[in-house]
């Protein structure tokens, strides 16, 4: 083991005094367990390709041993249980900083009893200098400095400038005695070592698990043991040890400070405690209970009358007949009720048919009386108190000895809470007995039935509702302008009477009456045409989007980019497709010349005339590529293929079916009865190389490099067709 001489546990004390020694005794003794031969965690050395892997044993191992001999159940349990004994540095995986435990087949390793954080470590800036420094000085990858372990060691540099050299020396001399020993030896030292480091310098982001909590420190008899927090150098850049001041001597508890002590034990046993299980299951349960109670979540039945044209909602509140959802929201439970006054009301009724209404009538009372002014509460407090609570009180109540002996002597200074304690027990009473037989009641059982019923014919008893009104508003103005004959009320200016005249007036009266009411039914009528509308058109429209998008997959060839104007598969190539067979809608740019050469550049087949070269396309699209090794982690970076248009090709104006050898050789001349000229296709046309570097866990070096080709242009590059022959 290399044990560094600036390197030491602290020995100024006993290092029981530390407030975390209990818990690091009995990790200990786990790991001491782990380490017996017999019934421990099996040790094993693992052969890899060229290297071995001395002492180590598998994560799973670690589990399935915990859950064997520590009596754990739950398997997340045990893995939590292991990663915060990881956490400690009791093991560490081989090839990972975080100190985490992992159900898999990584390979962990015991630390040596020398670096348990039980000896009290106190590690300075100066020591993790020295170590960063010894490793920079071996030139192997397994001791390869990671990026915060780099920046670390620039930041010490320039805080200890001025003895670098001393630092660099005596990391010098540590690496000359460390390559004396043996190679197997010096490899599980130097992991041993490094997760040290990673236990008191751990990786930003994880927790420094040697910080000691300031409220422990402060119960213990000397809180100056406990061990400094060296997380982050940019904040701790010191070489030495703070300056500790004595602690002030404990102060004997007298006894009644000790029987205080007692009593608030005593409290706090008898406290109600939930899991957080079942906290999570009532929350859940609560919140799909009245789930059809939140507009955010449900659409309101019936809806919303300022957002809707609905007028339902406020024709249910004038006629102060509760909906059905209300009436089901009483039986969720007594609060439901005594906060609805309708739900009250109802409640009031059903406790007065069973001559126990005296109780709702206390607690309504003692509600009100908390909302009153306060020069009306004492009178107000004796009106309660000779109606409900006093000797021969004609509406008495009944309530323990304990509840009425408080309320007696709050009674005579009379405030807003003087029957606080009454009424609480009230509450308790109803609740467990008077709301439970509300709800079984027929009354209760009556009441929902009904408003199921009335809610299914509500919407023709508001039609029918309406025409009355609107009959009604008309047979009053008919008494208003016209008699009993049904001549009209009207006269002339100068007060006789204008038979003519008044035909006219009441013709008008009742066309305008009567084109009121028409109108009125017309707009009514086509507000629910246009309803009706939409309801069909909108999963028509659906229907027809998901048609479309269905027949354009099936055109689209498996596995390619889709083209714009692409025919299914590669159709081109049959030769019962010619020219004249292609889509008739090209433009008349593509017309002229139909008879000698393609309709469309975007048909796979484009001519290799410069002005149409255009029409040409080459792209590249990003491409997920896996780069793997053998004994690696495979790792996926992100490339690029090219894609695109590029395939074309001259075609001859008289093309013939017999052509000679000869004209195949001489392609490279412009000779129309040449069958093809040449054939572009979609290249990359500028390539690097990136180097991938893959974790391999089981070998020596545990990193391999990979080059891989990356491409960074693509282009339609152009291949001579007849070189093939």
């Amino acid at each position: 083991m290399a044990k560094n001489n600036s390197l030491h546990p602290n020995s100024n004390g006993e290092t029981d005094d530390s407030p975390n020694m209990l818990v690091y005794r009995k990790m200990e003794d786990v790991i001491a367990r782990m380490q017996d031969e017999k019934n421990g965690i099996p040790i094993r050395t693992v052969k890899s390709f060229l290297s071995k892997i001395p002492s180590v044993f598998s994560g799973s191992d670690i589990v399935q041993w915990l859950l064997k001999n520590l009596c754990i159940e739950d398997q997340v349990e045990a893995l939590h249980l292991g990663t915060l004994m990881a956490a400690h540095g009791y093991f560490f995986p081989i090839s990972d900083h975080v100190l985490t435990l992992k159900d898999d087949g990584t390979f962990y390793r015991f630390q040596t009893p020398y670096f348990w954080p039980s000896n009290c470590w106190e590690p300075e800036n100066t020591d993790y200098a020295v170590y960063l420094c010894k490793r920079t000085m071996q030139n192997k990858a397994r001791l390869e400095l990671a990026d915060y372990e780099a920046e670390s060691l620039a930041r010490l540099q320039r805080a200890f400038a001025r003895k670098w050299e001393f630092i660099f020396m005596q990391a010098e001399a540590q690496a000359k005695v460390d390559k004396k020993r043996d190679k197997i030896e010096r490899k599980i030292l130097d992991s041993q070592e490094r997760a040290f480091w990673d236990v008191h310098r751990p990786v930003p982001g994880c927790v420094n698990t040697t910080e000691v909590d300031i409220k422990k420190s402060s119960r213990m008899k000397n809180p100056h043991k406990t061990r400094k927090s060296v997380y982050g150098l940019q904040n701790d850049i010191r070489s030495h040890s703070p300056t500790h001041t004595p602690a002030p001597e404990a102060k004997q508890p007298t006894e009644e400070e000790l029987r205080e002590q007692i009593k608030f034990w005593q409290a706090q046993l008898d406290r109600h405690r939930l899991k957080m299980s079942k906290v999570a299951e009532s929350l859940l349960s609560y919140t799909e209970q009245y789930s059809d109670y939140d507009p955010f979540l449900s659409t309101p039945d019936p809806s919303n009358p300022w957002i809707s044209d609905d007028t339902t909602l406020w024709e249910m509140e004038a006629s102060k007949e509760p909906g059905q959802t209300r009436v089901r929201r009483w039986g969720f439970g007594i609060d439901e009720v005594l906060k609805d006054p309708v739900g009250r009301e109802q409640f009031l009724k059903f406790l007065e048919s069973e001559f126990s209404s005296e109780n709702l009538r206390f607690w309504l009372a003692v509600q009100e009386l908390k909302r009153r002014p306060i020069r009306e509460v004492p009178t107000r407090v004796q009106e309660i108190w000779e109606e409900f609570l006093a000797p021969g009180a004609p509406s008495a109540i009944n309530v323990d000895s304990k509840s009425y002996d408080k309320t007696t002597q709050n009674v005579k200074d009379p405030g807003r809470y003087a029957f606080e304690d009454a009424q609480e027990h009230i509450y308790k009473l109803m609740k467990s007995d008077s709301y439970s037989r509300f709800i079984r009641s027929s009354a209760y059982q009556e009441l929902l039935q009904a408003k199921k019923k009335k809610s299914k014919n509500f919407l023709a008893s508001a039609e029918l509702d309406s025409n009355r009104k609107a009959w009604w508003r008309r047979t009053q103005l008919q008494e208003r302008f016209c008699t009993s004959d049904g001549y009209p009320r009207c006269f002339s200016t100068s007060g006789a009477l204008s038979p003519g005249r008044s035909l006219t007036c009441c013709l008008t009266f009742d066309l305008r009456v009567t084109s009121q009411g028409i109108t009125a039914r017309k707009r009514d009528s086509g507000l629910q045409i246009y309803r009706m509308f939409w309801k069909l058109a909108i999963p028509a429209i659906l229907a027809w989007t998901l048609f479309v998008s269905i027949e354009t997959k099936k055109l689209r060839p498996q596995g390619a980019i889709p083209s714009p104007y692409k025919l299914k598969g590669n159709d081109l190539s049959s030769p019962s497709h010619t020219l004249a067979s292609l889509p008739q809608h090209t433009s008349a740019r593509r017309q002229k010349g139909k008879h000698d050469m393609l309709s469309s550049s975007r048909e796979a087949l484009v001519v290799t005339e410069r002005k149409y070269l255009k029409s040409d396309w080459c792209k590249t699209q990003p491409l997920r590529q896996t780069v793997s090794l053998e004994g690696c982690l495979s790792r996926t970076v992100i490339n690029r293929f090219c894609y695109g248009q590029c395939n074309s090709f001259y075609i001859p104006r008289h093309l013939t079916s017999q052509t000679s050898h000869r004209s195949r050789k001489t392609a490279s001349a412009p000779d129309h009865n040449t069958s093809f000229q040449s054939c572009a296709f979609c290249r990359p046309s500028r390539i690097t190389t990136v180097t991938v570097r893959l974790h391999c866990p089981g070998l020596q070096p545990p990193y391999r490099q990979r080059k891989v080709q990356r491409i960074k242009q693509c282009k339609c590059v152009s291949v001579n067709v007849n070189a093939a022959y």
